[in-house]
């Protein structure tokens, strides 16, 4: 079947890069792989590194045969701002002048959000007859709400408007709805108005298992070791984007306690990068424990969490977060999980004896979870078990993608009509 992916903000796959892949990067190559023909609707603009992609950087085809399509907006440099909210009202449109310029598909997968491109997506599916297919990511625009300050709380409700209706109205006119967890599916459904059927369906984020040979590990311990992480301390790493809905002041203040207690076998590996990175580097700028690595690669990263003790989920009050990717990261490498998380996230981690939460924005309580793990020997196994077990079940890339082509194959079977009507 040709299937067309679109999502904007992962990490694209570009010759000479060795980006660690995300939800639709693993997704695309594993269709590519089953004979499907995919076209990957992506943006030129790098959400990550803030860079525009340069025209020349962007093969038509990637390695995996899929074909990509990069739309072009503005730049932006926060990720909460009205300049990105602009940059996805032209990729929506552009998405929409394009598209018909291209054979038309027998699937559409849109990620959601951008809730412009999943609006443009559902009605160009509805014109042409193409089953679309919202995979809800993020509970948009609910999160920008919330970081509103509170005296503009009127004024931005009536600001968003407009993309609130667009949200719901590419809930209610898709085929189907994925989400990652079941809270978000449940909040997508009410925002669609109306109860599940079976071609929708829960699909956590995958991660996938890296494999190093000699010579690229040789090459990421080196990579390392440079940016000043010590393999053999207990390292409790963090690994993500320092945006809006991530507090990692718990982990600064913990940091600080252990060093004044002459903990030096233990050290914090803060890994990513971010509008926020600047503040970060202030806190940690008089703590010899805590190493800012900045962006790594997937080979860094797969050692990184190697040499690690724990990961650090460190969320900020409010966070709409569940069952985050980093849950699945940490995972990958067995790793007890020590997170802000409350709701369906906490209960997680309870359920599978994998990890354990702190009191957001609370360090003291970060603290307490850090010396359980340093001195509790057994409790730090038994979660580091629960931790490969639940990785094993829920989160292997390989496992969670198969599962998700099977069902969208399904929703395109002779006979799939009626139940996405």
């Amino acid at each position: 079947m040709k299937v067309w992916l679109v999502t904007i903000g992962e990490p694209l796959p570009l010759p000479g890069q060795r980006p660690r892949l995300l939800r639709t990067g693993l997704l695309a190559g594993a269709l590519a792989a089953r004979g499907h023909h995919v076209t990957w609707w992506s943006s030129g603009f790098d959400h990550t590194t803030k860079r525009e992609i340069p025209p020349n950087q962007a093969p038509r085809r990637l390695d995996d045969g899929t074909e990509l399509v990069l739309l072009r907006g503005i730049p932006y440099a926060k990720n909460l701002s009205w300049r990105r909210l602009i940059n996805h009202w032209q990729l929506g449109r552009r998405f929409a002048a394009q598209a018909p310029a291209h054979a038309a598909p027998d699937l559409i997968v849109a990620s959601y959000p951008t809730i412009e491109l999943s609006d443009r997506a559902v009605a160009y599916g509805r014109r042409r007859g193409v089953p679309v297919v919202v995979d809800v990511r993020d509970l948009w625009p609910d999160i920008l709400h919330q970081a509103a300050p509170p005296a503009l709380g009127p004024l931005t409700r009536f600001a968003l408007l407009p993309l609130d209706e667009a949200g719901r109205r590419a809930l209610r006119g898709a085929s189907a709805i994925l989400a990652i967890s079941e809270s978000y599916l449940t909040w997508a459904l009410e925002r669609a108005d109306r109860g599940p059927t079976q071609a929708d369906a829960v699909f956590p984020l995958g991660y996938p298992k890296i494999t190093l040979d000699p010579a690229r590990e040789s090459a990421a311990r080196s990579a390392l070791l440079a940016k000043g992480v010590v393999p053999g301390r207990h390292i409790f790493c963090f690994v993500g984007s320092f945006g809006k809905t991530y507090d990692l002041h718990p982990i600064m203040v913990a940091a600080e306690a252990l060093r004044n207690d002459g903990k030096r076998e233990v050290q914090f590996v803060v890994a990513g990068t971010g509008e926020y990175e600047a503040r970060w580097r202030r806190e940690a700028a008089t703590l010899d424990n805590v190493i800012l690595t900045g962006w790594l690669d997937a080979d860094q990263l797969a050692l990184l969490l190697r040499y690690s003790t724990a990961g650090i989920a460190a969320y900020a009050r409010g966070a709409p977060q569940s069952l985050p990717n980093k849950y699945a990261e940490y995972a990958s490498a067995g790793l007890p999980i020590l997170s802000s998380l409350e709701g369906e996230g906490r209960e997680f981690l309870s359920r599978n004896g994998c990890g354990l939460t702190y009191q957001v924005e609370d360090p003291s309580s970060l603290l307490s979870a850090i010396r359980t793990l340093l001195y509790n020997e057994d409790a730090r196994s038994r979660m580091a078990e629960g931790s490969a077990r639940v990785f094993d079940r829920e989160f292997d890339a390989e496992g969670v993608t198969a599962r998700m082509i099977g069902h969208l194959e399904k929703l395109v079977a002779p006979g799939a009509s009626s139940r996405l009507d």
